[in-house]
């Protein structure tokens, strides 16, 4: 029996069993499917609605192929199949990102990078209905993104979100591919 995982405001709980999550007063719960078939590599909420990542049949180190599934918050289902090694941190959409963060924790490069992901992106959604995933104002550069949100940290003072953001950083920095060749 596959195990859902909810979300609510400010907190991640597990409940075994099927069935739909209720929401509960003022503050939403979106579903998380874990799908049998596959081996979930991450789930968590995320811009307003549930996000899962899952490596496919095909999955091995050498072909990081992943399903990232997003359920925005009427329950509509976007999904797209990444291979982590094609991901450009210099030009790549949320989706990608989410994948590539996945794949770097999952393998061991990090152990939270995701969260590095999710923290430097809040409030951005990773699909909506009236964007085009791959258009270019939905790819962005993440290596500024990440960049800005370490300087934020260390300028305030947390010093442990400035370490951690700074490894994510440096990852992302090994994977960037010039955008074009002089």
């Amino acid at each position: 029996m596959p195990v859902m995982k909810a979300c609510s405001t400010g907190f991640i709980r597990g409940i075994s069993g099927r069935g739909a999550v209720k929401r509960t007063g003022a503050a939403p719960a979106f579903r998380l499917r874990l799908e049998e078939n596959k081996d979930a590599v991450s789930t968590f909420c995320f811009g307003g609605g549930s996000v899962s990542v899952f490596k496919t049949k095909e999955y091995s180190k050498d072909n990081p192929v992943m399903i990232v599934k997003f359920w925005d918050e009427n329950e509509a289902v976007f999904s797209q199949t990444i291979n982590v090694e094609n991901v450009n941190p210099l030009n790549a959409n949320n989706l990608e990102m989410i994948a590539l963060s996945s794949f770097l924790d999952k393998e061991g490069y990090s152990e939270n990078s995701i969260l590095c992901f999710i923290s430097c992106a809040r409030g951005c959604s990773p699909v909506t209905q009236t964007e085009d995933r791959n258009s270019a104002a939905s790819r962005k550069n993440f290596i500024v993104q990440v960049d800005e949100w370490r300087k934020n940290q260390y300028s305030t003072g947390n010093i442990a979100g400035f370490r951690c953001l700074s490894n994510y950083y440096n990852l992302l920095a090994l994977r960037s591919k010039p955008l074009y060749e002089e």
